[in-house]
């Protein structure tokens, strides 16, 4: 501390407890010396658009070449990639039943129809709502195997769990095609004919000098109408299942 405001202090100390009181001037301010201001952060966007610079204190509001962060909305392909999740919806109207059905080559690694029996169908009567059939599949992080999903809004679904090596998980690199008929137009539905909602077609790639041929897996999502006098498949429920490495279905 410098040595007059030190002295100062100790006067005024003293003076509480009878000392002979002596005022002294305060001390001159000490000057701040000035440092250039930094370029300047703006963050603009959010719920109304943001706010235009001259909102923020900033003269004139104009442009200006400082750092600058403007918040975006999230895709649905960037929460995927984030969640590592692959994803597929589709609406329908009436009552519907699905299923899934897997065609493994070169390995054995779950069932070939997903329920086992029956379906993942709606729980009540049509009443003409537009509705969802979400299916996914999400491989765990760390190598840990995944979890295979059909839901039916309105209704019900199944998860089943998939060990590490199960569907394409196993694999180091591969190759796919996808294909969702009638994008963007409905499916008329036909209860003498089983409708393909997804169809997907992996082949693993191989490094070069390999042996053996490369492993496939096929993939359907098929739906039929449900009939409205018929009963309510019991299997509609929500249900969870987890499958072991190389068993013939979900217990």
């Amino acid at each position: 501390m410098p040595r007059r405001p030190l002295l100062w202090s100790i006067l005024v100390s003293c003076g509480t407890v009878g000392c002979s009181p002596v005022v002294l001037p305060p001390p001159p301010p000490t000057p701040v010396p000035t440092k250039p201001m930094p370029a300047p952060f703006v963050v603009t966007g959010g719920m109304g658009g943001g706010m235009p610079p001259g909102a923020m204190g900033m003269p004139g509001g104009g442009a200006f070449g400082g750092t600058m962060v403007t918040p975006a909305p999230l895709t649905a392909d960037q929460l995927a990639s984030i969640l590592n999740i692959n994803a597929w919806s589709f609406d329908y109207q009436g009552r519907i039943r699905c299923w899934i059905e897997v065609e493994e080559t070169g390995q054995k690694t779950m069932a070939s129809r997903i329920p086992a029996e029956g379906y993942v169908a709606t729980t009540n009567t049509a009443d003409g709502t537009r509705r969802k059939v979400l299916f996914h599949w999400l491989k765990d992080p760390g190598q840990m195997g995944g979890k295979m999903s059909l839901h039916v809004e309105n209704g019900g679904g199944y998860t089943l769990g998939l060990p590490a090596d199960a569907f394409v998980f196993g694999w180091k690199q591969w190759g796919f095609s996808s294909n969702t008929p009638g994008v963007g137009q409905p499916i008329a539905l036909d209860p003498a004919k089983e409708a393909i909602l997804f169809h997907f077609d992996a082949t693993e790639v191989l490094p070069p000098g390999s042996e053996g041929a490369p492993r496939r897996v096929q993939l359907w999502v098929k739906a039929l109408p449900v009939d409205e006098t018929e009963a309510i498949p019991p299997e509609s429920g929500e249900t969870t299942k987890a499958e072991e490495a190389g068993s013939a279905g979900p217990p």
